[in-house]
């Protein structure tokens, strides 16, 4: 996978594979922290699934960026 320059969610430019997985946890934590603010389960669901949906679009492009070089 190509990481090197995808931005983090702070809008950092990713150098290192640790600050992608570094991303990730604070991703997870985010959306994670607003879902359990809401209280009708069914769009913690769409949260959720909206926020792995996101997820897989950006592993999907870095995977592309991987394919291209």
């Amino acid at each position: 996978m190509n990481i090197i320059g995808e931005k983090t969610l702070r809008g950092k430019t990713i150098r290192t594979p640790s600050e992608f997985i570094e991303d990730l946890s604070d991703r997870i934590n985010g959306i994670t922290v607003k879902i359990l603010e809401v209280e009708d389960e069914k769009m913690q669901l769409r949260m959720a699934l909206g926020f792995l949906k996101a997820f897989k679009g950006r592993l999907d492009r870095v995977c592309e960026k991987y394919k291209e070089n």
